[in-house]
């Protein structure tokens, strides 16, 4: 991941072109499982990408709230929301 700024088609603060590698990895951010260049390096972009880092809050806060349930616990459209709003924010990021 490079740091560089949007190209003005993206959002405001963002450094545009590491966003839909930002989400693409922020799950193995929060589990631990990335070597500490890859963690310096998504660090680095969320502290420089409202945007992402706003998702990455609510990402972990949502991890908070549902992370011990099962997949069947959790409401069919709360699901759904869910997953078409993180679909839009990768899609934004592109």
């Amino acid at each position: 991941m490079e740091t560089k700024k949007g190209n003005g088609d993206s959002h405001s603060g963002c450094e545009g072109d590491d966003c839909p590698e930002a989400f693409e990895k922020m799950s193995d951010l929060v589990d631990g499982e990335l070597d500490s260049s890859a963690k310096s390096r998504l660090e680095h972009h969320f502290a420089n990408c409202p945007l992402c880092l706003t998702v990455l809050s609510t990402f972990r806060k949502t991890l908070e709230i549902f992370g011990g349930r099962k997949q069947d616990d959790i409401p069919k459209n709360i699901s759904s929301n869910l997953h078409k709003t993180i679909r839009a924010e990768i899609e934004k990021g592109r």
